[in-house]
């Protein structure tokens, strides 16, 4: 299971380049509001569909057993960033030893090796891994920003507030590529 842990106030690209991109004038500020919201919108459908974190969040991840690899959705990441917490056997919170897992940023894969401590009997949130999002290090972030502009132009014509119909939006802007990614 996965929970964003911070989010990040920042945006793609700001309100007047997306009313530059919707030729909508720029002092006019009256339908700020519900930009923002298309913005906002299109930008967690996109990063959804892709898999990616195209604004630096926190993220963590449950589970309830050891996994010898873990891949993460939501980065890339810092490897500097990622800590794994679990609770022992004796249902008390422990950190895992760095030296214990490696990050393999490039394919946002979380590896342990060695021999991992006792898990508490029975929780599903025995092992927790966390992480901030680099978005610096996203690839073709213009092309994944551009996805998010003409989404958000087309939420501002024709509102849409249903999860599963955002994500159809979302998912028939980037078909056309999507092979290529």
């Amino acid at each position: 299971m996965y929970i964003k842990t911070t989010s990040s106030s920042t945006e793609i690209f700001t309100l007047d380049e997306l009313k530059r991109y919707l030729v909508w004038n720029i002092g006019d500020d009256t339908r700020n509001a519900d930009m923002a919201q298309c913005l906002r919108s299109a930008t967690e459908s996109i990063e959804g569909i892709l898999g990616l974190s195209l604004r630096p969040h926190v993220w963590a991840y449950y589970q309830e057993t050891w996994s010898s690899e873990v891949e993460l959705l939501y980065g890339p990441f810092k490897d500097t960033t990622v800590v794994i917490t679990y609770f022992d056997q004796d249902n008390a919170i422990q950190t895992l030893d760095p030296g214990e897992y490696l990050v393999i940023n490039t394919h946002s894969k979380v590896i342990l090796n060695g021999t991992l401590p006792t898990l508490y009997s029975s929780r599903p949130d025995n092992v927790k891994i966390v992480w901030t999002a680099a978005p610096e290090l996203v690839t073709d972030i213009e092309q994944k920003t551009s996805w998010i502009r003409l989404m958000a132009g087309e939420l501002f014509e024709n509102p849409v507030n249903d999860k599963d119909e955002l994500r159809k939006i979302a998912e028939r802007i980037i078909a056309p590529i999507r092979s290529y990614i």
